[in-house]
């Protein structure tokens, strides 16, 4: 619990900081700050929205797995006995269910799976050893475009995946209400 609350803290803290100004490089352009700073706040905006659409998946993907655990109609429904004696909508209507969890199941896991992106960016982990040494090179000539045109590959790369990510969450999100309406279809239906 008291971990908790310092955590907490500490996350407030950080939040409610003021951001540094950004020192420039000498002899860069002075319209590269603000444009820099826009273009920090889209890498901070792509990375919680990534938080955002994993947050998503797990919903779904929780609602779904406590659908098939907690509900006797919908385990009853996927038996083999009761799909083999169906009629020909009850059989349909099952099927789409079916469908529809193994479809909301698949996206949801793939959301939080994690994506191997060729990045080059220093703020990419993966791009390391090799974008180091291309940032002290870069320190090395004083070359004031690098940090801005990293900084853009980045971006363009959590955008990317981004993307990705809200593609599946839609397809998981679309699929969750298939499977509920097959779900109250399969209430309804006689049998």
């Amino acid at each position: 619990m008291l971990k908790e609350v310092a955590q907490k803290r500490w996350s407030d803290e950080v939040s409610s900081a003021p951001i540094a100004p950004i020192a420039l490089p000498a002899g860069a352009p002075p319209t590269d700050c603000p444009f820099q700073r826009h273009l920090m706040d889209a890498n901070r905006n792509f990375v919680d929205q990534i938080r955002v659409a994993d947050q998503k998946a797990a919903y779904i993907f929780t609602f779904v797995l406590a659908l098939m655990v907690w509900s006797t109609e919908t385990r009853k429904a996927l038996s083999m006995q009761k799909l083999m004696a169906d009629d020909p909508v009850s059989l349909a209507v099952t099927l789409l269910l079916l469908a529809s969890i193994v479809v909301a199941l698949g996206a949801a896991i793939c959301v939080v799976l994690p994506r191997a992106r060729p990045g080059v960016s220093v703020l990419y982990w993966g791009a390391w050893p090799s974008a180091g040494d291309r940032l002290l090179a870069a320190r090395a000539e004083n070359n004031p475009d690098f940090v801005l045109k990293d900084l853009m590959r980045n971006t363009e790369t959590l955008a990317a995946i981004c993307k990705a990510k809200y593609r599946l969450v839609i397809l998981a999100f679309r699929s969750l209400l298939v499977m509920v309406i097959a779900y109250l279809g399969l209430l309804i239906l006689p049998g």
